[in-house]
């Protein structure tokens, strides 16, 4: 199996691997937070344990390469907590070649693999650890919302080794989560994808206008895990599903965190159940998650129209957004559309300044039809 990223891909080692390990673990000053960097013979015996606990387990640590030109980026990934440790449980945990530092890698691999932990091995926690003094690597574990838990002497370091004194990360699994009056909303995880698949096909009028056709069997699975374009920079997406007093699902969003410029929040599409339609659900449902999107951080929000879905453009409008820019000849499904970009800042702001942000839609908006 491989995991994909908006840049990366994760997989499972190869022969021809072994030779950018060995440069990777060889590397002085990738190793300087380990004891030692590692010969050849080390590095390769690594490749063959770390190969086994992915055939064994499901997971590992992959070898992670740019997606496209597929360069050998480094070790991502995920693995049990050795039995040595003083706590248990599944570890995240990273090393790059020194080309690849300072792009984001990091943290965009380790979110992925947290993603895939929490969603598909269903773990209730996930861990990290590393040497004290190893900054950058505790820096990433902030960023992917880890919070410290304790300190410890690693146990196979001698006393007074200077790597011997290391720091605990932990991350519980907490998925979106929020109220919406009567309604609730809460992230969507893979074992939800049958419902999810059942909601679609018995909804299929969003499907149909968008893209010309009844959703497809994969529809659930393709928006749980499709991502934006590769060279679209964001940091999470996230499918939310709303559900009504009986757990009942009626409605979606796809969300898209940071999309092109940090607080930028995308929403990839809202639909509603089509029964509700007109009923005053679809704009509560909607004033809850920009409530919650603005809490988490959201400064922008932008979205797609179809130019010519008269009762999407009336309803976006009444949500406050006005049209940035356009997209012509735009493929969705088996249609082609213009599409009618619209942004709505949260925190006041310009669109001047939402363009100096977002260079993809410094072009002219579509005139009002």
């Amino acid at each position: 199996m491989t995991i994909e990223t908006a840049r990366l891909r994760l997989r499972q080692w190869t022969d021809a691997d072994r030779e950018p390990l060995a440069a990777l673990n060889g590397d002085a000053e990738v190793m300087r937070f380990f004891p030692a960097p590692l010969t050849r013979a080390e590095s390769d015996a690594m490749m063959e344990r770390m190969r086994a606990h992915i055939d064994a387990h499901g997971f590992g640590f992959w070898a992670a390469e740019t997606r496209g030109v597929r360069e050998f980026v480094g070790i991502v990934g995920l693995v049990t907590v050795k039995d040595v440790m003083p706590f248990t449980g599944v570890e995240v945990g990273w090393r790059l070649a020194k080309p690849h530092w300072r792009h984001g890698y990091a943290t965009e691999a380790a979110r992925a693999c947290l993603d895939f932990g929490f969603e598909e091995l269903d773990l209730p926690e996930i861990v990290s650890l590393t040497a004290r003094v190893n900054l950058p690597s505790r820096a990433v574990m902030a960023r992917l919302g880890m919070s410290r838990a304790e300190a410890f002497d690693h146990p196979a370091l001698e006393p007074g080794h200077p790597l011997r004194p290391h720091v605990l990360y932990r991350l519980a699994r907490d998925r979106v989560a929020f109220a919406c009056g009567t309604f609730t909303a809460k992230q969507v995880g893979a074992q939800e994808l049958p419902e999810l698949q059942r909601f679609y096909e018995a909804n299929p009028g969003y499907f149909e206008r968008v893209e010309g056709a009844p959703p497809g069997p994969t529809a659930a699975r393709e928006s749980l895990h499709g991502l934006p374009p590769m060279e679209w920079p964001f940091t999470r997406k996230l499918l939310i599903a709303f559900r009504g007093r009986a757990g009942e699902i009626v409605g979606v969003a796809d969300v898209i965190v940071d999309l092109f410029s940090r607080d930028v929040w995308h929403l990839g599409f809202f639909m509603v159940a089509d029964a509700l339609h007109g009923s005053g659900v679809p704009h509560a449902l909607y004033a809850h998650l920009e409530a919650w999107m603005r809490g988490a951080g959201a400064r922008w929000i932008r979205l797609g129209v179809v130019r010519g879905n008269g009762r999407a453009v009336r309803f976006w409008q009444k949500m406050g957004y006005v049209d940035v820019a356009q997209r012509r000849d735009y493929p969705q499904g088996v249609l082609r559309h213009t599409l009618r970009v619209m942004a709505k800042p949260l925190a006041g702001g310009s669109l001047d300044e939402y363009r100096a942000l977002v260079e993809r839609d410094r072009e002219p908006a579509l005139e009002t039809p």
